[in-house]
């Protein structure tokens, strides 16, 4: 178990003089608050803060920081409160302990929005003050060495999240020790048979890759020596989920991988990183394709290094890594590398921060983003991409996830500059908006003050700020058009019963009818009736009696409309699979683009004419719809209806396989209703299957059994 001295150790040896008192007094509150309460794995719940605190020892950060590490449970989990722990250890710890406690005195609708809203609590905290995020990662990685001790259903949910969120922030912040550790760790939960095969290839190949390492090792450090330069040569294996990426991004199995290993190579100064470069060219022919410049042109979390791969001994790839030791302290462990004791505490500049986090997109997306399924799935997009690095006319450098488009680029200089672009230029050639930016390339942005969007850029865009900015224009688009339509109903219908809304208007007529209706002006009146939130009859019974108008209808929302209007008579042997507010008889369809499956979180959106068409919670096209046009839908638990759904398998191109895939799929009972099978050259096969589930449970077992399948390389979901 740790101790508080192991912790106050490590802090003195890198921060002689650092506030020792300050730690002790954290942990004694926290052992005070945490008294009897115990973890899952029935120790004292204290371990845990005394675990994260020793993360943030290792990483060498500030006394303020490990502080919050031993208390950051203590609001969200005990009865102290934020202004105690302010009272006892000032603003500054208060703020960080209570940005980093979930939100939970507010009832949410589900899981997904309290975790949205728990999360972009957590990411204002980090603008104001990034240690925030470092305490988190270091209680994430704790958690994930002991979520073996929490139910299955837990375990995926949360290794789930953690690869999608945390270990892509942990990378965001160069922080590459949390980084493999989150992966690995979530890897092995999620897909354990996967992560099993890896770990025992890994395993039978050791004394034979040690070996060759130690070979290659040698040889550079002796190269360096005649050359008169000062290097540390040492060797690494890459860790288990890069290699499973790698398996999966060039659709091969693990024998077929070349550079597991790569080696490590540490100079004192940046002019010796390329001197040492030229050697190694010198002594093993490169790959050209290989070879990257990140000292020239770093990553937007602040690494510098020179990547380079070359057939080494026995022709083998070996990927070689060449920087200074200060660059590879900031790539071990990124931001905090560059905090600097003053005083007795650490300090770094804001601008610093700034320039080192590169998490500013994260901030505008908790601005922005008002839907809590919209807000996670543009920040799993921003974080889980790779980057490109391109440049601006000026020659500044911009970073954008992989995939990034001129689109993408427009925005990221001005919200004007991207809803007015027309056209642009890379490296001096016309290209259009589906255009992939790549690494090197500089950008120049072709505008007009007529141009606008359209829906389709939205498929065209990767960023998080471009789509959010894209979507607000369009629903204000959306917004004009509908107060139009709203407008032009509203003259009709009075119109046919004599009366002129202009002059209603001009006279204040509708001042006490907007109160009674519960709007607050004209403007909301016309967008109600035009998405039929408010029906006409219901305006015109302000002006005129009832016995009056020539027809009746509902008076009641477009969802009880279409539940009148829709309902299915009940039959013994149908019922709909999906309840609209606890109701199960307004006529539902599944979106195609997206086709849910019973366990997937979903959403509603109102279509006229149709009921309501259900969707994947995080669907583009869902998510792109006026919010006041969707509506909280949930599985009917007592339902089951069989769907077909389509999947992907890359396999190895050999006899037999489409025989062991198939009995994978008929061993947990499901139907395969379509086989289409070819090969794509390089020893693969495309095999995409469509199968007959009931639910997400059965479609995650026929995945987990084809994963298991010899020779199979990658399983998917597809969707239309």
């Amino acid at each position: 178990m740790i101790r508080l001295s192991d912790i106050q150790d490590k802090v003195t040896r890198y921060a002689p003089g650092a506030d020792l008192d300050l730690i002790e007094r954290a942990y004694i509150l926290s052992a005070q608050c945490h008294d009897g309460q115990k973890r899952r794995s029935g120790e004292p719940y204290l371990i845990h803060p005394l675990a994260v605190a020793d993360i943030l020892a290792d990483l060498k950060l500030d006394v303020d920081c490990i502080a919050v590490g031993l208390l950051h449970d203590v609001i969200e989990d005990t009865l102290i409160t934020y202004e105690e722990v302010k009272a006892q250890f000032g603003v500054d710890i208060a703020n960080m302990v209570d940005g980093l406690s979930k939100i939970s005195k507010i009832m949410f609708k589900s899981r997904e929005e309290a975790q949205a809203e728990s999360f972009r609590k957590m990411v204002f905290a980090m603008a104001r003050d990034i240690r925030v995020v470092l305490v988190k990662l270091a209680d994430r990685a704790h958690n994930m060495r002991t979520l073996h001790y929490m139910p299955e259903r837990k375990q995926l949910r949360i290794a789930r999240e953690t690869l999608e969120i945390y270990a892509p922030i942990a990378h965001r912040l160069g922080i590459q020790t949390i980084k493999i550790e989150l992966e690995d760790l979530s890897f092995k939960y999620l897909h354990p048979d996967v992560y099993r095969d890896i770990e025992d290839n890994l395993a039978a190949t050791r004394a034979e890759r040690e070996a060759y390492m130690e070979r290659v090792r040698i040889l550079l450090a002796d190269a360096m020596r005649s050359a008169q330069l000062e290097v540390e040569v040492f060797g690494r294996v890459k860790n288990i989920y890069s290699i499973y990426r790698k398996m999966v991004r060039n659709s091969v199995e693990f024998e077929q991988i070349h550079d597991l290993t790569g080696f490590r190579m540490l100079v004192e100064t940046v002019g010796q990183c390329y001197q040492a470069l030229g050697q190694v060219h010198a002594m093993f022919k490169p790959l050209d394709s290989r070879f990257k410049d990140f000292i020239a042109v770093p990553k937007s979390n602040g690494y510098q290094s020179l990547h380079t791969t070359v057939f080494g001994p026995d022709n083998e790839q070996i990927e070689i890594q060449i920087r200074t030791r200060e660059m590879h302290a900031v790539a071990e462990t990124g931001i905090a590398a560059h905090w600097r004791y003053k005083e007795g505490r650490l300090h770094l500049d804001r601008k610093e921060i700034e320039d080192v986090a590169k998490l500013r997109q994260l901030v505008e997306s908790a601005q922005e983003v008002e839907d809590p399924s919209e807000f996670m799935q543009s920040i799993r997009s921003d974080l889980t991409s790779e980057e490109v690095y391109v440049f601006t006319p000026a020659g500044a450098v911009l970073a954008f996830p992989e995939g990034a488009t001129p689109l993408d680029f427009a925005f990221a200089i001005h919200t004007e500059v991207g809803l007015h672009c027309t056209g642009a230029k890379v490296d001096g050639r016309i290209v259009p908006f589906d255009y992939c930016l790549k690494s090197g390339e500089t950008v120049h942005i072709i505008t007009h003050p007529s141009a606008r969007p359209s829906v389709a850029w939205l498929k065209l865009v990767v960023t998080s700020r471009a789509k959010t900015k894209i979507r607000a224009f369009l629903r204000q688009e959306e917004r004009v058009r509908g107060r139009e339509l709203g407008r032009g109903i509203l003259e009709r219908e009075f119109k046919k019963h004599g009366l002129n809304l202009n002059k209603l208007i001009k006279d204040d007529a509708f001042k006490q009818p907007l109160q009674s209706l519960h709007i607050r002006n004209m403007d909301e009146l016309y967008l109600n009736v035009a998405l039929g939130k408010i029906t006409i009859e219901k305006v015109l019974l302000e002006f005129v009696p009832k016995e009056k108008l020539q027809t009746e209808r509902a008076k009641a929302s477009l969802v009880d409309k279409l539940k009148e209007r829709l309902k299915f008579k009940r039959q013994a042997a149908s019922s709909s699979p999906v309840r609209i507010k606890g109701e199960g008889d307004i006529l539902v369809s599944f979106a195609k683009c997206c086709n849910p499956l019973h366990g997937d979180p979903i959403i509603g959106t109102i279509t006229l004419g149709h009921g309501i068409s259900i969707h994947l919670a995080d669907c583009p096209n869902a998510l792109n719809m006026e919010p006041s046009r969707r509506i909280e839908v949930a599985w009917d638990e007592q339902t089951r209806h069989y769907r077909n759904v389509k999947i992907r398998v890359i396999c190895v191109d050999r006899a037999g396989m489409l025989v062991h895939m198939s009995k994978a799929i008929a061993h947990d009972g499901v139907n395969i209703t379509t086989a289409e099978c070819k090969s794509i050259g390089d020893k693969k096969a495309i095999n995409n299957f469509e199968i007959t589930v009931a639910d997400r449970e059965t479609l995650d077992k026929v995945i987990a059994s084809l994963e298991r399948v010899k020779g199979v390389i990658s399983v998917e979901r597809v969707f239309a």
